[in-house]
């Protein structure tokens, strides 16, 4: 039998007869209402305030001391749902060490249901309990209210936490609690400036050497391999990753392998290999699925489902063919998942995926829409790396609308987010744009001076450049390289350079992943065709530009595939060949107006119609 409660309590009977009098006349008040069967709550919240309000100090935490005791009697092994009210009656009643024990046990239930604001909660409690009781609060209470503080997107209280849990960990000697700190301050760091995460990832890995413990070494070599990643090292980044990949499978360490296998997944989307980038992603998913692991999953879908961002990566890689609803699908999922668990930054960032996918397609409404929402959450949680690639999502929008000063706003925006963060990706992602907008607005001189600054850290860029004689072994290009090398031959065209336009692209082309031959990247096809124009080899251009036309109208790349008729249409009539041209001009206004229907704001649409219009001027 369960020991009474030490405070006199007798156990409750089936005669409810008492109490039900005692309530009546509150009940003819109004002031309290029967929910069930005897079951009564106050009217209004602000009656049982004010009628709590009235009591004393003392007689406040006699009345939770009372219901706490009743509970643990009535309970003696309570569950998760009920452990947070046990956790609350036992703080009021300044009973430290129960309250320290069942906030904690209420914080970590909140934490396995993906409840970060209710774990805050409970682990603020904990942390107060201990203080109270005269002891150093645990670290890892302070960890745990730092990761969710970092999951709901307040940064300054969970770097407070995680320098906390940092430096009660060392005064311990805890070794292991000092390498997890250093890794999660490395992670909340990831938001703010790529410098600061990698000296807390190296202090973590140098201190993982040295414990003996397989698992945690492979856990730093994953955050290393992920921040030179970041750096746009991902040839580099792909050793540490294999190298933890077979520790994780000799220990048989599921949760780990799976981590792994997404991390080696995004390293060969950065290289630009999506063939092997989406087989390592299958992999990563499935593990996750079977796991449970919902931040996990939602990461590996957000990022698998950018493929269907064609115009950005299907104009300088290879990517496979890609159907829309499934990859709107894997986009969705992955904003549920994020919006479950409240993970506000994962969402930011699978909104930006969606985003992008809608716009490849000419989706324009739906592509403004979870782009500027994905900026505003991104903003609301500072979270510096998603708002940069959020609004150079948003310029390529606007550049495809032929709203040139405004993506170059953006671009602008973008570019210095990123360059205050250090996340080269980033700087890469946004000076590529930007100095498109220069190209098309003529400015060619900003347009090398930002490329050239962008490139200027990558000696396998310079080298593309530079080199006379280089083989494609030698080049390691990220995608995000390999857009900016693609600009740099438009910018060398535009200066009169076809030689060294074309000698850009055909090394790009010869160093891209999976190329076959009957494989076609748009960008550089199209900029080859108007190599060839320049050199009247009409022929040559014509057979790049229907490739190119195939390609993206096999994928409804609408955005693509209207300049690419109006391509076609402006060489038909430099062979004079009228009627060929009149047929390409027209299926590109059928298009154009397909487009312009989907554009919401009535500026964009107005400027849309009347600038693609002029383009297609027989």
């Amino acid at each position: 039998m369960p020991k009474p409660p030490t405070s006199n309590l007798q156990r409750p009977t089936s005669n409810a007869q008492p109490l039900t009098s005692s309530l009546q006349p509150l009940l003819s008040a109004r002031l309290i209402i029967e929910e069930a069967p005897d079951e009564y709550t106050f009217r209004h919240s602000l009656t049982r305030d004010a009628v709590y309000s009235t009591l004393l100090a003392r007689q406040r935490s006699a009345l939770h001391r009372r219901v706490a005791e009743t509970l643990e009697w009535l309970y003696p092994d309570p569950r998760d749902t009920l452990v947070p009210d046990l956790a609350f009656h036992f703080y009021a009643a300044g009973e430290w060490e129960k309250a320290l024990t069942y906030s904690q046990r209420a914080g970590e239930a909140a934490q396995r249901m993906y409840a970060p604001r209710e774990g805050i909660e409970h682990f603020t409690r904990a942390i107060q309990a201990a203080k109270n009781l005269g002891t150093v609060p645990f670290a890892k209470l302070y960890r745990a209210r730092g990761h969710a503080y970092e999951l709901v997107g307040e940064f300054e209280h969970a770097r407070a936490d995680q320098e906390a849990a940092l430096d009660h960990a060392r005064a311990a000697h805890d070794s292991y609690g000092e390498w997890q700190a250093l890794v999660d301050l490395g992670f909340l760091w990831a938001s703010r400036d790529y410098d600061h995460t990698g000296e807390y990832f190296r202090y973590a890995l140098d201190l993982a050497r040295t414990l003996g413990d397989p698992a945690t070494l492979a856990k730093s070599l994953n955050r290393m391999g992920n921040w030179h990643l970041n750096r746009e090292q991902p040839h580099l980044a792909l050793t540490f990753h294999r190298e933890a990949l077979k520790i994780f499978q000799e220990l048989n360490d599921r949760p780990g392998i799976a981590e792994t296998l997404d991390l080696i997944a995004l390293s060969y989307v950065e290289i630009g290999d999506w063939v092997q980038g989406e087989a390592y992603y299958r992999q990563a998913i499935a593990l996750f699925r079977e796991l449970d692991d919902r931040q996990g999953l939602s990461s590996s879908l957000a990022i698998l489902a950018e493929r269907g961002g064609w115009t950005l990566w299907g104009d300088v890689t290879v990517v496979p063919s890609v159907n829309l609803n499934e990859v709107v699908a894997e986009a969705n999922e992955a904003i549920q998942l994020a919006r479950e668990i409240s993970w506000r930054s994962g969402e930011a960032f699978a909104l930006i995926a969606l985003g992008g996918v809608y716009y490849s397609k000419g989706d324009y409404a739906r592509g403004l829409q979870f782009t500027r929402t994905s900026i505003a959450i991104a903003q609301e949680i500072e979270h510096q790396q998603w708002i940069s690639l959020a609004r150079s999502t948003l310029a390529l929008v606007y550049m495809d609308l032929i709203a040139l000063d405004e993506a170059e706003k953006e671009f602008i925006l973008a570019l210095q987010i990123a360059q205050r963060v250090q996340s080269a990706i980033m700087i890469d992602f946004a000076s590529s744009g930007l100095a498109s907008i220069y190209l098309q607005q003529g400015t060619l001189d900003k347009a090398q001076a930002v490329l050239d600054a962008a490139l200027a850290t990558s000696p396998d860029a310079r080298a593309v450049l530079e080199r006379e004689n280089i083989s494609k072994d030698e080049i390691h290009l990220t995608v995000m390289q390999r857009i900016c090398l693609a600009t740099y031959a438009e910018l060398a065209f535009a200066r009169g350079d076809p030689e060294l336009a074309l000698q850009i692209a055909e090394r790009l082309i010869s160093s891209t992943p999976n190329l076959t031959p009957d494989a076609v990247l748009p960008r550089l096809w199209r900029l080859r065709a108007r190599v060839h124009i320049s050199r009247q080899q009409f022929d040559l251009a014509e057979n790049l530009l229907r490739a190119v036309q195939r390609v993206v109208a096999e994928q409804a790349v609408r955005p693509i595939l209207w300049r690419v008729h109006t391509s076609l249409g402006e060489l038909y009539q430099l062979q004079s060949r009228t009627d060929d041209a009149a047929r390409e001009f027209s299926t590109a206004r059928a298009i154009v107006q397909q487009l312009t229907d989907t554009i919401p704001d009535e500026t964009l649409r107005a400027n849309f119609s009347q600038r693609a219009a002029a383009l297609l001027m027989p």
